[in-house]
Order: C-alpha cells, then structure tokens, then sequence
C-alpha cells in the first residue's frame, strides 16, 4: 500500500495533498485493486475511536469530515468514481460496506451507480443492510436502489435483514415493497428468523404477509425450524396465524420429532395441545416416542404416553421404544414405557427382545428392571442366543452373573457349523 493509499484511509487530508503536490498518482492500486478512492471511501476508524465518537455525542459524520474531503479532491483531480478494485467493489460499496453514510451520499451526488454489483452479485444495499444501521439503508433506497436485488447465491436485502435481526430495516424495506417471501434455496426470511429466534421479525413478516407454510429445499417450513431453535413465543406465533402442526420434510419428520429429539419440553406441550400427530412416523418409521425413549426425556415421554403414543410401535428394524430405552439403559423412560403398556417380549432386528439389548450393552439396572417386571430370562434371539451369552460374549460378566443368579440357563449354548456365527456383524 502507498503512502497516499495510507493517508486517503487515514482522513488526513494535508498529508494527502502534499503526496499529491509531489505527484503521486491517483489512480495507483495496492495489492487488492484499490486506489486511493476505495481508501478514502473506507477510511480506517478504529473501534476506540467510534466508541469515543458515540460517547462524546458526535456525529459519526465528523469522524469522516477527514476522508470526504480527500473524496472530493480525488474526484476533483480527475478519480473515476466508477472503478472497481480486484473483487469488482467500487468506492460506493467499500464506503456501503462501512455504513458511512456521508460519503456514500457525496460519491452518488457525483454520479456513484447505487446498483453496482461486486464479483459475486452483492450490491451496497446489501452491504448497507448487513451493518445494521438504518441511514445509510435509507440513502440508497431513496437513490433509487434495488429493493429485490440477489446476489448470486439468491440472498436479497430482505433476507440478510431477517437473519441478522435489523427489525427497523426489515419494516422499512417493506414499506418499499420487498418481497417477504423471497427465498435463498427456498429458505424466506420467515424461515431464517424463526430458526434464529427473532422473535419480533417473525411478527413484523406475519404480519406483512409472509407465507407461514413456505417449504425450503428440504421441505421444511417456519414451524419445523423455530421448533429446532426451541422458541416457544415463535412456535406460538406461527401456529396462531395458521401454520400447519404437522408438516413433513423430505425425509418425513414433522415438528414433533424435533421438538421431542432437541428435549424441548414446552414446544412439545404446545405442539400436542395443537394437534400434533404424537404417531407420526418419519422414513425409517421412527415416532417421537422412539426419540423420547433413546434420548431418556422422561417428560416428554409421559407427556406422549398421556397422549395415546403407541407404546408398541415399531420402526423400520422392528425397535420398539422399549427396546431403544433398554439398549441406552434408560430405567426411568423404560420404566414409564412398560406402565403405559409396552410390551417387554417385542421382537427387534434378529428376534431379539428388550433384554438382549440391555445385557448386550452391560446395563445392569434395566436388566434387573425387565426381570422384575417378567421378562423371559431365556428368550432365544439371533443364532438362538439367550439374552445371558449375549452379555457374556461382550464381557459384561457382572450382568451375565445376575442372570445367572437369577436362574439363566448359561449352558445351553447353541451349536453353529464352522463360520456360522450369526453374531459376526451384528450391533446392538
């Protein structure tokens, strides 16, 4: 970088002046394409000094009085307004990207195009939009800015305004009609501010008339991602102005299965109060009751049972929930699956019972639980294995001992041909 590129970025415009009296060259560029405009339209204000700035009451435009000067003489000099550094930025949108307001009004008073795009299609609206501060997003729209312009990626103002919570911009790129249901891979800002929590931008599109069952790519709608993000005040929102309770994505999975999946105890009360299918089956035929069960979410699992979950259901392997709590050694959730009637000889994968998943992965208490309640101690599963040689063969000897002291029969062990071992690629 010259020393004119570093005294146009640093506003001190006597500096800049002498550089010029002894010729240097306006037009010269750094080792990003810059010349001495995009320098000056991007002037280097340390954090501490805008801290300052904002603490002594001033104007942010007094810290760039320095640079705008510096504009005007480059532009009077002969500067091209127009000129683009390496990545395709203009001096408008450097200055667009920096919310610096007076100098983006001084380069478009002398003929900056507001609707210049860099390398990859984003125009200083958006740059202007991302910084959050309203003034300079008001300038462009008055200088006649695209309101709907997308990048190349199909991101619009709108959307950046929504994902990073700018509430004011979004309403007032509204006011001069911005598509509210624009879309980046389908995703509307309704979709970005749900699955943030932006509770209060989730109103404002609502209420403009945003589409509340829009589908992504995925087919995931508003409700499925405010439903990840856990916010019951957006969940509530959307379900009062119509959102459907029981939307499938590609895969099948409604707001259900997340809500029961991410332990979101409240999101999951207010879905079922709203009529959410509490038997929904996803692609491989899981239920939210399955995702309670393996991830022990006790209250949520009384909350489905209470319901009329189906405590019997079964996925595409066969698993019961009964059988995902016993494989985790979930007593509690186990324990509340069998009061709500599941049952404790249900057949998975490989006609194993909940009791060989339990002494195969060594869990010791839901082994005792599953006897006390009348489990078959000798169920004969995948290669005629009793529940005791499967713990016994993945060296869980402390619960092949209580089967044992609770009268297994260890000795009947089946009899297999040479590499016959059913065993060999099984998981439990």
């Amino acid at each position: 970088m010259s020393k004119l590129h570093k005294a146009a970025r640093s506003g001190d415009i006597r500096a800049f002046e002498r550089l010029l009296d002894k010729g240097a060259d306006i037009s010269a560029r750094d080792e990003d394409g810059c010349t001495p405009l995009h320098c000056a339209a991007s002037p280097d204000f340390t954090d501490m000094h805008r801290f300052l700035a904002r603490q002594s009451g001033k104007d942010t435009a007094l810290n760039e009085k320095g640079c705008t000067g510096i504009v005007n003489l480059l532009l009077d000099r002969g500067a091209e307004v127009y000129v683009r550094d390496s990545y395709g930025r203009s001096p408008l949108f450097v200055a667009a990207l920096q919310g610096f307001t007076e100098i983006m009004k001084l380069l478009l008073d002398r003929g900056a195009e507001g609707n210049t795009r860099d390398g990859e299609g984003i125009t200083p609206l958006h740059c202007a939009v991302r910084t959050g501060d309203i003034l300079p997003v008001k300038l462009l729209i008055d200088r006649g800015a695209d309101i709907n312009a997308s990048d190349e990626n199909g991101v619009t103002p709108l959307l950046i305004a929504a994902s990073e919570n700018h509430a004011g911009i979004l309403s007032l790129l509204l006011d001069h009609d911005a598509d509210v249901n624009a879309a980046w891979q389908e995703s509307t800002s309704l979709h970005i501010a749900a699955i943030k929590g932006h509770t209060e931008v989730v109103k404002i599109l609502i209420q403009r008339g945003a589409n509340v069952n829009a589908a992504d790519h995925k087919g995931a709608t508003p409700l499925l991602d405010a439903v990840i993000e856990g916010s019951t005040d957006i969940v509530k929102l959307l379900l009062d102005n119509g959102a459907n309770v029981n939307p499938r994505s590609e895969t099948h999975i409604v707001p259900l299965h997340f809500a029961c999946f991410k332990g979101h105890n409240e999101v999951v009360k207010l879905l079922i109060e709203r009529g959410a299918d509490v038997n929904a089956m996803d692609d491989t035929n899981t239920t939210p009751l399955h995702i309670s069960a393996t991830r022990s979410y006790t209250e949520i699992l009384k909350m489905l049972l209470d319901s009329d979950a189906d405590a019997n259901v079964q996925d595409k392997n066969s698993m019961t929930p009964l059988h995902m709590a016993a494989s985790g050694g979930h007593v509690a959730a186990a324990r509340l699956l069998l009061n709500g009637g599941a049952e404790i000889e249900a057949r998975a994968v490989g006609n194993m019972t909940p009791l060989h998943f339990a002494a195969g992965n060594g869990h010791r208490g839901m082994v005792s639980l599953l006897l006390d309640r009348g489990a078959e101690i000798d169920a004969r599963g995948l290669g005629g294995l009793a529940p005791i040689h499967v713990a016994a063969a993945r060296g869980h000897d402390r619960v092949a001992d209580l089967l044992q002291a609770r009268g297994a029969d260890f000795d009947s062990l089946p009899k297999w041909e040479p590499g016959a071992n059913p065993w060999r690629n099984f998981e439990l």
